[in-house]
């Protein structure tokens, strides 16, 4: 997926959002199975999935039995660039 600078936050969450109901559905997972592996209310996901919206423990929590926890480790990096000031 190419990154494109100018995406908001909102649209940001939804792309990880479809980004994981794709993941789960590769794995054959309903809904249902999916939050009870990751033991989080069917609702939530549902919502996740619809709007993008959840709170990142519950997100970190859907990670794990999709095998993608350990990329959130790699998120804020230090990195060799000059950091964004204000």
């Amino acid at each position: 997926m190419i990154a494109n600078p100018f995406i908001t936050p909102h649209e940001m969450a939804v792309q990880i959002a479809t980004q994981l109901r794709e993941r789960r559905l590769s794995y054959n997972l309903s809904q249902k199975s999916l939050a009870e592996h990751a033991g989080i209310s069917l609702a939530v996901l549902k919502k996740f999935e619809r709007t993008g919206k959840i709170s990142l423990e519950t997100l970190l929590k859907l990670a794990l039995p999709l095998e993608s926890l350990q990329q959130f480790g790699a998120l804020f990096e230090k990195q060799d660039t000059i950091p964004f000031k204000p």
